[in-house]
């Protein structure tokens, strides 16, 4: 049974292009190095303005050990130090778990 995560990023604002360039690099990377990546596609949710409020990210893993496995990687982690080190975010990253409940 595959693993399907939802990620929440919230850049600081004016932070917006620092942070989309640290979850490029993740999208890259994982694309690369991660067989048990199956989907990693990152949104943008805007405002009526259109600045970038929050990157939502779906993503879907072969099994647990292929998420561990990426949150274990390299790309990841200085990914998230980099976030965390420069404070590009508004607020934490969200990690949720989900399981496919209904629709199409």
């Amino acid at each position: 049974m595959t693993v399907e995560v939802i990620a929440n990023v919230f850049p600081a604002l004016g932070k917006e292009d620092e942070v989309a360039a640290a979850l490029q690099s993740v999208v890259a990377s994982a694309r690369e190095n991660e067989p048990g990546c199956l989907r990693y596609q990152v949104y943008s949710h805007r405002d009526s303005d259109g600045r970038i409020l929050q990157y939502v990210i779906l993503e879907e893993y072969e099994n647990h050990a292929a998420f561990e496995n990426h949150i274990g990687s390299k790309a990841f982690n200085k990914a998230k130090a980099c976030l965390e080190d420069q404070q590009l975010l508004a607020k934490a990253l969200e990690i949720m778990f989900v399981d496919k409940a209904f629709g199409f």
